[in-house]
């Protein structure tokens, strides 16, 4: 008797069998391709249905995570030597291509023909004999223009045959693919870090060459990972005594951790974990959450006390609702609010875990305000959505959905969200406008239109946040009296 599908993986065809990683980063592509599902949430959701090991999950996410990330760069390649459009290459092919050149060409541990043959394979079992002679046929043709991923200095550069990869490293082309960086700069750093040719000529119109430079190479980067200390649950001297390594120790915070690093803002940290994050025992007992510096930076530019009455207009996850809690000591009553449902159990999941009861949460979608709430807070944390261009390390497709459209209907949103948040602010009370955006449009540009419209409103205090590859991620945010 024949078996259905699982929902929402994709139907296979019989064939040889390939190995868990490359079969999972496959089929995660692809449902992100088809459903739009964030490629992090689909290739959880892949691994759990098909029990991959841990060290074969690792795999996958490079695989994964890489192809996705240096997908403009592959493309290029790809467009150089198929014969068809890359735009008209069957779905399962055109990930599977995706995939095998990232693991050919960026990874140094990965035999050619495992990748190579995997490949092929992946795509007969998908989508038939035909297609995979076609993939096959590409990624031969694609493995002559390899030549080597090492170091770079600045004076061994061959800017037209090279590509970022990471930490100072680039591959290396056997001839000329990118355009010529003297008479074209927007796309040559398009095609040498991989990021949609628009996005880079925002950034270099509004950055600095060198920091749209390391803007891009940080995007590239594995993301390190945040962490804020509870302090009052970690306020014990004896948990926080030492050095930031000494704190990895049996029973200390960050037990189960090979190494930690102390960040700019008291008690924010990078830290290296040894095992899955949610076993780590001082994240399960609330000593501290995970929380990257820059957004630690807002709830503390909203600066909460003890007595007051705060709202976060767009709280879930919850990482800034629960920062509050802490800095307030547990004294401010806070109210958490998301439109979505299940977002905002991962809030009180998140208020249970930390040991705080401050923290309600409420189902809302803003604009518009319920009157009841109009002028009722001391204080109002808007961070809208956004590009996620700040995080774009993190979140690997939030670079490909940048558009002049999208960013258009992005600001719509954040306006009439942060009107709607300062219709909630007591007289002489404040309000906090954030993004996780490095976009200019999404932040200065969205509250100087607010400014313009809303009377004697005062922008009392702006920071722009540029990520730092292995500290921190970029930001914004503004607080106001409106």
């Amino acid at each position: 008797m024949s078996r259905a599908p699982r929902q929402g993986m994709p139907r296979r065809r019989r064939g040889t069998s390939v190995s868990p990683a490359r079969s999972a980063a496959l089929n995660a592509a692809l449902l992100t391709a088809k459903r739009g599902k964030p490629l992090d949430g689909a290739l959880e959701h892949v691994l759990a249905a098909e029990k991959v090991s841990h060290r074969d999950r690792r795999l996958a996410g490079e695989i994964a995570f890489g192809s996705v990330r240096h997908r403009a760069s592959i493309d290029m390649i790809l467009s150089s030597v198929s014969s068809r459009p890359v735009q008209d290459i069957q779905a399962a092919a055109l990930e599977a291509l995706r995939q095998a050149i990232y693991q050919t060409f960026y990874l140094e541990r990965i035999p050619e023909h495992a990748a190579v043959g995997e490949a092929v394979q992946l795509v007969r079992n998908l989508a038939g004999g035909k297609v995979a002679g076609f993939t096959n046929a590409v990624l031969r043709a694609a493995l002559r223009l390899r030549s080597c991923r090492e170091s770079i200095s600045e004076s061994a550069r061959e800017p037209r045959s090279e590509l970022s990869f990471r930490s100072g490293e680039v591959i290396r082309l056997s001839r000329e693919l990118l355009p010529d960086p003297e008479v074209d700069t927007a796309g040559w750093l398009a095609a040498h870090y991989s990021y949609p040719r628009e996005l880079v000529a925002q950034l270099l119109s509004e950055l600095d060459r060198r920091e749209v430079d390391q803007v891009l190479a940080w995007g590239n980067e594995i993301p390190h990972l945040g962490a804020r200390v509870n302090c009052l649950r970690s306020g014990d001297p004896a948990l926080l005594a030492g050095s930031p390594d000494e704190l990895c120790g049996p029973g200390k915070v960050f037990a189960g951790c090979s190494g930690a690093v102390a960040l700019d803002l008291p008690g924010a940290y990078c830290i290296s974990p040894e095992q899955e994050i949610g076993s780590l025992p001082g994240l399960r007992k609330g000593l501290f959450s995970i929380q990257d510096e820059t957004q630690q930076r807002v709830a503390a530019a909203l600066a909460p006390k003890a007595g007051e009455r705060i709202l976060d207009i767009c709280a879930a996850p919850g990482g800034k609702s629960m920062h509050m809690a802490e800095l307030s000591g547990g004294g401010a009553k806070i109210v958490a609010c998301d439109p979505d449902a299940q977002r905002l159990a991962l809030v009180e999941d998140s208020a249970a875990r930390l040991g705080f009861s401050c923290v309600q949460t409420r189902r809302l979608e803003v604009p518009p305000l319920p009157s009841e709430l109009a002028g009722t807070f001391d204080a109002v944390l808007a961070d809208v959505p956004c590009s996620n261009t700040g995080s774009m390390n993190r979140r690997v497709e939030s670079r490909w959905r940048v558009s002049s459209a999208a960013t258009a209907r992005l600001v719509d949103l954040q306006l009439g969200i942060l009107k709607a948040a300062a219709g909630a602010v007591r007289k002489r009370g404040r309000l906090v406008y954030s993004t996780c955006s490095i976009l200019s449009s999404e932040n200065f540009g969205v509250v100087r239109e607010f400014l313009a419209s809303a009377g004697d409103a005062r922008l009392l205090k702006e920071e722009l946040t540029l990520p730092r590859a292995g500290r921190r991620d970029g930001g914004y945010f503004a607080v106001l009296e409106p």
